[in-house]
């Protein structure tokens, strides 16, 4: 799978790997508006079996989450 930011807009791209060397087409995950992502870290923050995706922005003092996304 694939994250990515998505810099100048409000939204990251997610791909999701096909297993076979291929990834599915972009989807976009929007952050809210005026939130411009430049950087993500993924992680499993809650100790399930899903990843989740932590989102910093260039104009907000905050993170963002995503919860089982990878």
């Amino acid at each position: 799978d694939l994250a990515i930011t998505n810099s100048g807009t409000n939204n990251i791209l997610l791909l999701y790997g096909c297993g076979n060397g291929t990834f599915t087409d972009a989807t976009s995950y929007p952050l809210g508006y005026d939130y411009l992502p430049y950087s993500l870290a993924i992680t499993n923050l809650n100790q399930d079996k899903w990843m989740d995706i932590v989102i910093a922005s260039y104009n907000a003092d905050h993170i963002q989450t995503l919860v089982k996304m990878c």
